[in-house]
């Protein structure tokens, strides 16, 4: 396939199979209030596409990508009432971060304590040498 070149035109061509085609026309008949043209669940795709899979900075939503087993469990405390996806992946990912900023504090704590030890240690032993010299 030969590489994109720069786009110069609002209107783009999408061939379709007749797989997706079939999809999409089911698709616009169940939702005929909301859809207006083939083109506009297109559009709402190719944004949804962008969005999920393109950095933007100070955007709100991030793209992650769960393991099998993972969305299972997401699936039975959705379906047990503990919330929406976006709530329970939110406060996991809030926990973990309070976690690793804790962790990272007490570490930084104890190397400022090996730190002081040590000086103090070399003070302590060069004073000691320095008294025995004479």
């Amino acid at each position: 396939m030969a590489p994109l070149g720069p786009l110069n035109s609002n209107r783009l061509t999408v061939r379709l199979d007749p797989e997706r085609a079939t999809q999409l026309e089911y698709y616009a008949s169940q939702n005929a209030m909301t859809v207006r043209s083939y083109n506009q669940v297109l559009q709402e795709a190719l944004d949804e596409f962008l969005e999920r899979n393109v950095f933007a900075p100070g955007r709100s939503n991030l793209a992650i990508s769960l393991p099998e087993r993972t969305m299972e469990k997401l699936n039975d405390l959705k379906e047990n009432g503990f919330g929406s996806f976006d709530e329970l992946i939110a406060e996991a990912v809030s926990r973990h971060s309070r976690n690793v900023w804790q962790e990272e504090r007490d570490y930084h704590t104890l190397a400022s304590d090996v730190d002081k030890v040590r000086s103090r240690r070399h003070e302590i032993f060069s004073e000691w040498t320095r008294g025995n010299e004479k």
